[in-house]
């Protein structure tokens, strides 16, 4: 685990305190200034990380992975223009994409550089920037963009990563893949054939199946385009047979955690699975037994070799699904809140009644919801984002509003 201080609008003056739990256990600290760079190695216990900030986390194993990193000021799309990467020492490459013409800057221990990726000609060809990076030392290297871009990062030469779609979503209908050498695996989660195109080609993935392709196109120069007609999910591999640690997103939100989960491809890997809540009962279609119960801060392994597997959430909240294909991989670690997606599934005017994935406080006592403000079970200010269906994409993001706990007046009248 390697990991760095998030920048934000505010930092404390101070350094930010850091604990680093085993089994729920403090197994060590530190303390972190801006720019720091601390790592440690992990065994297969269960690990947790609590700070008093922000942090950029990377779970990596074996000292190699490839990773979608995501920007400190990601949009509600994913994308972004501004990168905190916490490096180990040794060779890193980037890959950068984008819609349009975009300068790239970086910095670190190792200096700084600028270069600009010029956009392509051709119909359906976008902007991508390509840099290797021989690192010294561990250190946080900082990528500024001058228009919204994905990057993929990938420390050593073999891994594997899953690729958002343009409005951010694991499952969509249009994305500028990387244009590293390696392969794509396309997953159709649906009950229909898709349709799926790229610059000077095109396939069909039958209903709940997967394929895997060579990328990127050979002769061009630029990142091209790939579009589906239904939403599938793309996954960027080193190798033919994918190996390293990707999500999974839900078929029911396509996002990183949902109700249901799908893979269809023919690989041997096992599927991590937790829950986004308090706790979720599922059943999976390769487990001896059904109602596994999945309490916060838990996981389940799920063993896979070739076979499709499908994971129904039965009760209680969602779930995030991790594949782990070999014994290296790198993860671009999401905080304990994040992501915790909710299908809605219904056209509406007006309200709508959602069960969200935490504890219920209501009749609760103010020192039992400060409680849990403090353990998180609770969420003292959260972040909405609303996605839905504008044109041909089904995730696409239509409004975000914050949420936060004030303080009350109490007026008194004599």
């Amino acid at each position: 685990m390697i990991l760095t201080t998030k920048p934000g609008l505010t930092f404390p003056l101070g350094p930010i305190g850091i604990d680093v739990l085993r089994n729920g256990v403090v197994q060590d600290t530190a303390q972190l200034f801006v720019d720091d760079v601390e790592e440690w190695t992990l065994d297969s216990a269960n690990w947790s990380i609590e700070s008093s900030q922000e942090l950029v986390v990377y779970w990596m194993r074996g000292g190699l992975g490839v990773t979608e990193a995501r920007p400190t000021d990601a949009n509600a799309n994913g994308l972004g223009r501004s990168w905190a990467l916490p490096l180990p020492a040794g060779t890193v490459h980037m890959n950068i994409v984008a819609e349009e013409l975009v300068m790239v800057h970086g910095n670190g221990g190792f200096g700084e550089f600028t270069e600009v990726g010029l956009p392509s000609d051709l119909l359906n060809v976008r902007t991508s920037w390509e840099k290797t990076l021989n690192l010294d030392i561990p250190q946080v290297v900082h990528i500024t963009t001058t228009t919204e871009a994905q990057l993929m990062l990938s420390i050593g030469d073999e891994g594997s990563t899953s690729w958002k779609s343009l409005t951010g979503s694991i499952h969509g209908t249009s994305f500028i893949p990387p244009v590293s050498d390696g392969y794509l695996l396309l997953s159709n989660p649906n009950n229909e054939p898709a349709i799926v195109t790229w610059r000077g080609s095109g396939v069909t993935i039958d209903e709940m199946s997967s394929y895997a392709l060579s990328w990127p196109p050979a002769g061009l120069d630029g990142a091209s385009t790939l579009k589906s007609d239904l939403p599938i999910s793309v996954t960027w591999t080193s190798t033919e047979t994918p190996t390293g640690v990707y999500d999974l997103g839900a078929i029911d939100t396509g996002m990183e955690s949902g109700l249901q989960i799908h893979s269809n491809n023919s690989n041997s890997f096992n599927i991590e699975l937790r829950s986004n809540g308090e706790q979720s009962i599922i059943n999976a279609s390769t487990l001896p037994e059904n109602q596994t119960i999945l309490n916060s801060g838990t996981s389940v392994s799920i063993p896979v070799n070739g076979q499709s597997v499908y994971v129904n959430t039965t009760e209680g909240h969602g779930v995030y699904a991790v594949i782990e294909h070999g014994s290296i991989g790198l993860l671009d670690g999401l905080h304990d809140g994040a992501r915790r997606c909710v299908g809605i599934d219904v056209t509406a005017s007006g309200w709508v009644d959602l069960t969200m994935p935490w504890t219920s406080m209501g009749g609760r006592s103010i020192v039992d919801l400060q409680e849990a403000w403090t353990s998180g079970a609770y969420p003292a200010s959260m972040q909405i984002e609303l996605y839905g269906l504008i044109v041909e994409e089904p995730y696409t993001p239509i409004g975000s509003a914050w949420v936060m706990q004030i303080s009350r007046f109490v007026y008194e009248f004599q």
